[in-house]
């Protein structure tokens, strides 16, 4: 098949050393998965970018204005070429510019629920939490898929590492500290996790692009000392080494979030997690295994030294058995055959 794979003009696939940016891994991982099962594909992503199949650049930058622009400047000219498109995008545009081509929307961390508001179809969803958070309130993609008589699919993406997992270190002993990685704004709940580590008493790594600076200057800096620490954001390459030599990782979830990358990759690494019991969090760690699950502040600070002997090989078992790219892959294809064959949903 010809493949389209059109990707938000943000950031390279795969990002670059320096840079961060989950799915643009995954669509990286997508497209060289797709081209080894013999499929011809085209990737669009910005400079930067490189793929061992065909690779159309799009202008970089963000925003609805921008997707719009690398649609019809770039994607047009192949709308006639490609059996089916996947579109990783923020807006849908390529779907709502084309209303009857082979199409399917790979859903993403969409907190406001911008995609069922563009009354667009054909969206995979990364996970049962975040179906279930589209299928509520203004946009309820509930109404429309009983109006199309389907179900959504929901299909898990890959553990976000594009080369041999086995290459990552597992270190037996920790540096000593937690860590919270991520963008810096109040919908990421990075206080929840400076709060936790000051009634524990532990050390904190917090780690990560300032999102919103009043947020930040008001919730985040008066709390930092010798325990509790900043780092401004890390690259791709650089982050492993940090994953692997934490204690735990700290993912105080405060917003429905699609299948957060970077619980994954601490997997990965073979350190546990530290979060709520809520959203998607109880569809990737094992509350007592790989992890802890908590309800409130007080018993996340309370628990979060159970995690050290978590600790080991079994949380990257784990995690590469349940978000493999083969079984990722093989959901993928076994979907795009039934669009191509003319198949609808929301």
């Amino acid at each position: 098949m010809k493949i389209g794979l059109f990707c938000t003009g943000s950031n390279s696939v795969p990002p670059s050393k320096t840079n961060y940016g989950g799915t643009q891994v995954v669509s990286y991982m997508t497209a060289e998965a797709l081209v080894e099962r013999g499929h011809e594909i085209f990737l669009f992503a910005p400079e930067g970018s490189h793929t061992s199949g065909n690779l159309i650049t799009i202008d970089s930058g963000w925003g609805e204005a921008v997707e719009n622009n690398n649609v019809s400047k770039y994607y047009s000219k192949y709308i006639d070429k490609v059996d089916i498109t996947i579109d990783t995008t923020a807006f849908g545009i390529v779907g709502r510019k084309w209303k009857d081509i082979p199409y399917i929307n790979r859903l993403g961390g969409d907190t406001n629920k911008r995609y069922c508001k563009h009354n667009d179809r054909n969206y995979v969803f990364p996970s049962y939490a975040h179906l279930k958070h589209h299928s509520q309130g203004d946009c309820s993609c509930s109404k429309r898929r009983e109006e199309l008589g389907c179900d959504t699919p929901v299909i898990y993406k890959p553990v976000g590492f594009p080369g041999n997992a086995e290459d990552l270190p597992i270190y037996d002993k920790d540096d000593g500290y937690y860590l919270c990685l991520g963008l810096i704004q109040e919908h990421k709940g990075t206080h929840l996790a400076v709060q936790a580590a000051k009634k524990a008493g532990v050390r904190l790594r917090v780690i990560g692009p300032i999102g919103q600076q009043s947020y930040f200057k008001k919730n985040i800096a008066p709390h930092l000392n010798d325990k509790i620490t900043f780092e401004p954001a890390i690259g791709f390459d650089e982050k492993w080494e940090i994953f692997a030599k934490a204690k735990g990782f700290i993912f105080p979830i405060a917003c429905s979030e699609g299948q957060p990358n970077t619980v994954m990759e601490s997997l990965l690494t073979g350190v546990p997690v530290i979060s709520f019991n809520k959203e998607v969090v109880p569809e990737i760690v094992v509350d007592g295994e790989n992890g802890v699950l908590c309800n409130d502040i007080d018993e996340m600070a309370e628990r979060i030294d159970e995690v050290e002997v978590m600790r080991g090989s079994h949380c990257r078992d784990y995690v590469l058995d349940k978000f493999g790219i083969d079984a990722y892959i093989n959901k993928y294809i076994e979907l795009i055959n039934k669009v191509i064959d003319g198949e609808r949903w929301i």
